[in-house]
């Protein structure tokens, strides 16, 4: 599948740009500037299924190993590979190998060529999960087609078809250690003469659900009792053939098209029934459910055999020939596996055995004792043990001693069961509450696991990884906290420690006079009463109370580390040049009135205007009296009119606004126009705050009319250069526009830019 890519660009605006100095707040506050902007692209990809060629032997998931155009093909892009849905072609002489679990749809090995060396696709223990068929057909040549799961896994949704045009030498081969093959539809082959291979080299397992060669005569090779083929499925038929084990599992009949010889245990399970046609088979046991026959010959009722079972046999003529009635002396299969480390105290160990033979008894061992039922140990006397919330003093050395009616008893592989003790509990030391420069607290905690350790911090789950025996846990809002700690290397946590509370700010409110002094930026403030500032104030958050009014005096700047809460819209007033300025990138609450004198206008002039508030348009407290047609923005290609004045003002872009007509305007918006003008204007809403991203796209080669979207003043500097978004748009240059020059012809000079 090929994904699709979009890249765009737009200008951002960085918090770290506010500055609350006054003569910057002078030169640069509220200044509209244009900008060039650099290259804009796009990239765009689309979905489509793929068809994969090998065009070497290689890895699945490098690109270098396969083509979408043929096996000599370029190579697919990096990072390109076949997944769930996409055809796969092993093409000839090339071996592919899976370095990772993988999926497709169908897989086609080559068909009909003649190949110098083998096509192979090898599974080195991963997983193929393949959702339709795999096309496996006789090589011509001195070589094979092989599929080599080995002690891998293969899941095939459709079916499994060796292809070939006739007997001869064997060309196409399933190849299966200790691994395993799940075929949901049927395993065939395209001739009556064909001689496909399926060989075993360990106790792997190929589970069919449909047909097992309706046709062919597939050579099943292996060392003697090696792997297992299990039809797993609904009223199946069977290739009368020579079988290592054989299981017939799943439901209804499986009919057998012929003679066949199993040289170990062939296995009916209940809900299965054999039809065993008019054939005479041979095997060396006969598991019938779970229990093994006695020796003999086997059928249902109309059979000439001497033991008769309609559960299992369907009415037919055939037989089977059992030759020994107890399967051999117990035979481990499958040897316990030590279990996964777990800690003292908590959850289970699990340890199984497999065994083969009649009557068997199983009897578990720690260290060589004999183990009984009880405490935290259960199924000591059967194939599976089970340790309940084991001790440290539980772990050791595990076996199991099985013996049968055949002997002599086996005693499986030694397993080491592994208890590991709990972290001590940790210890805490020094504790640091909330300050605004800090906005969170810390605790020190001590006596901790040497090596590698996680901190867990509770209510809030948060992990903290780390080393040593010391640990300070940060980032800890005001509240009360205990701590755990999981030693990395075993996996077991501790005790819980004591609860540790970790303090908040200190909230300081002013009512005619302030609660706990000067207020400070370590401080809440809470304006309880009306306020007028005398100078600059500070504070860590502000709320101003429903009904109290709160005025910013020109000249003065209130910083606020967070946010403002302003319960009475339009309550906190700025002066002319008084500013707002806040430290984190946090959302407001409530609008203010954000007043600014305009600079001295003659007639016929335009203020270049942007709002440092939502929701501000362009007529309402700016300019009701100018001319409806002279409200304008510019964006990329020329000045845009919003007629009468009615548009939003948008965070960061630039607005011009002409002077109203001389004269006295009376209400609605009295006001009076004597030349030169500066112009009072209201800036109403809630306060700008944090990263502001430009609501247009700005395309190459265009002007844009931008302009500062805070309540204060920006810093050019950082701005220009330490906003690395904007630093290779602006090139680090703004030009400010001036009145130096007199009007001539009713035009000002267009370059009359400050130097």
């Amino acid at each position: 599948m090929i994904q699709k890519l979009t890249i765009n660009f737009n200008l951002l605006f960085s918090k770290s740009n506010q500055h609350s100095e006054i003569l910057k707040r002078k030169t640069f506050g509220n200044t509209v500037i244009w900008l060039r902007l650099g290259i804009f692209f796009m990239v765009s990809f689309v979905n489509a299924q793929t068809t994969f060629y090998s065009r070497q032997s290689g890895d699945w998931n490098a690109n270098t190993t396969w083509s979408t155009i043929s096996n000599t093909g370029a190579a697919v892009a990096v990072g390109v590979h076949p997944i769930a849905g996409d055809i796969v072609n092993i093409s000839i002489n090339h071996i592919v190998t899976l370095n990772g679990d993988a999926a497709c749809a169908s897989i086609f090995f080559p068909d009909n060529v003649s190949n110098t060396s083998n096509s192979e696709l090898i599974f080195a223990g991963f997983k193929l999960d393949v959702s339709g068929d795999i096309r496996l057909p006789r090589a011509n040549g001195s070589r094979l087609n092989i599929l080599n799961v080995g002690s891998g896994i293969l899941n095939v949704g459709g079916s499994l078809n060796f292809i070939t045009s006739g007997g001869g030498t064997i060309r196409h081969k399933l190849l299966i250690s200790t691994g395993t093959v799940n075929i949901l539809g049927s395993v065939t082959c395209s001739n009556s003469a064909g001689v496909p291979i399926i060989e075993f080299t360990g106790n792997g397992f190929l589970n069919v659900s449909g047909n097992f060669f309706a046709t062919g005569l597939p050579n099943i090779t292996g060392g003697s009792g090696i792997g297992t083929i299990n039809l797993n499925g609904t009223n199946q038929s069977l290739s009368g053939i020579g079988y290592n084990n054989l299981v017939l599992s799943g439901t209804g009949t499986k009919t057998f098209l012929g003679i066949a010889t199993i040289s170990s245990n062939l296995s009916i399970a209940t809900g299965a029934i054999a039809n065993l046609s008019t054939f005479t088979h041979t095997a060396n046991s006969l598991t019938l459910g779970s229990v093994n026959t006695a020796a003999g010959s086997w059928g249902g009722t109309t059979s000439p055999a001497t033991n008769i079972n309609s559960t299992y046999f369907i009415t037919a003529t055939g037989i089977v020939n059992v030759a020994t009635g107890c399967t051999t002396s117990p035979a481990i299969t499958t040897q316990p596996s030590a279990p996964t480390a777990i800690c003292s105290g908590s959850g289970t160990q699990i340890l199984s055995v497999v065994a083969t033979g009649t009557g068997l008894t199983y009897q578990w061992r720690r260290n060589a004792t004999n183990l009984n039922n009880g405490g935290v140990v259960s199924g000591a006397n059967s194939s599976t043990l089970t340790l309940t919330n084991p001790a440290t003093a539980d772990a050791g050395s595990y076996d199991v001693v099985i013996s049968g009616t055949c002997m002599p008893a086996v005693i499986s592989n030694s397993v080491n069961v592994i208890v590991n003790a709990l972290p001590s509990t940790p210890t805490i030391g020094t504790i640091t509450s909330q300050s605004c420069t800090l906005s969170t607290g810390s605790v020190a905690l001590s006596n901790l696991p040497s090596g590698n350790w996680t901190i867990t911090t509770i209510p809030t789950t948060t992990s903290t990884l780390g080393s040593g025996t010391t640990a300070t846990i940060s980032g800890l809002s005001p509240n009360t906290y205990k701590f755990i700690v999981t030693n990395d290397v075993t996996g077991c946590t501790s005790l819980a420690s004591i609860d540790v509370i970790v303090s908040g700010l200190v909230t300081n409110t002013y009512n005619s006079g302030w609660s706990n002094g000067i207020p400070t930026s370590n401080q809440n403030l809470v304006f309880a009463s009306d306020y007028a500032s005398s100078n600059d104030l500070n504070g860590c958050s502000c709320i101003i109370n429903a009904g109290k009014t709160v005025t910013i005096n020109s000249g003065h700047t209130l910083t606020i580390t967070n946010g403002i809460t302003v319960s009475t819209d339009y309550n906190l007033i700025f002066e002319n040049n008084a500013s707002l300025v806040q430290t984190n990138n946090v959302i407001n609450t409530g609008s203010i009135i954000y007043k600014r004198n305009s600079a001295p206008m003659k007639n016929f002039d335009y203020s270049y205007w942007s709002s440092p508030v939502a929701g501000q348009t362009l007529f309402d407290d700016l300019s009701p009296n100018t001319l409806a047609d002279k409200y304008m923005s510019y964006s990329g290609t020329g000045w845009q009119i919003s007629y009468g004045g009615t548009a939003v003002m948008q965070p960061g872009i630039g607005y011009i606004i002409r002077t109203p007509k001389g004269g006295t305007w009376p209400a609605p918006h009295p006001e009076v126009v004597a030349f030169p003008y500066s112009q009072p204007v209201q800036f109403k809403g809630v306060p700008n705050n944090g990263n502001i991203t430009s609501s247009q796209s700005l395309l190459n080669g265009k002007f844009y009319l931008i302009g500062n979207p805070y309540p204060s003043a920006l810093n050019a500097d950082e701005f220009l250069f330490n906003n690395t978004n904007n630093h290779t748009v602006l090139n680090g240059t703004i030009y400010l526009w001036t009145h130096n020059t007199a009007v001539t012809n009713l035009k000002y000079t267009s370059d009359d830019y400050a130097s």
